[in-house]
């Protein structure tokens, strides 16, 4: 991503739908547990990417290299 318009830009297909909802300021400023409501989100979600199984959500501190 260089030049003078970098950035990302998605394009979604007719039909998708996002399995979690989008997280509001006011809920990022909240002391809400994000990575487990997060997790609930996909978890609930008819149209996720998650098969039945448990998660273990939390913070990274080590990358791989190509991220």
């Amino acid at each position: 991503m260089d030049g003078p318009n970098e950035g990302l830009f998605l394009h979604h297909l007719p039909g998708y739908r996002s399995p979690p909802p989008p997280v509001r300021a006011d809920l990022t400023r909240s002391n809400a547990d994000l990575p487990r409501q997060y997790a609930r989100w996909l978890e609930d979600s008819p149209h996720g990417p998650l098969y039945d199984a448990r998660r273990l959500l939390g913070p990274r501190c080590v990358f791989p290299p190509y991220v």
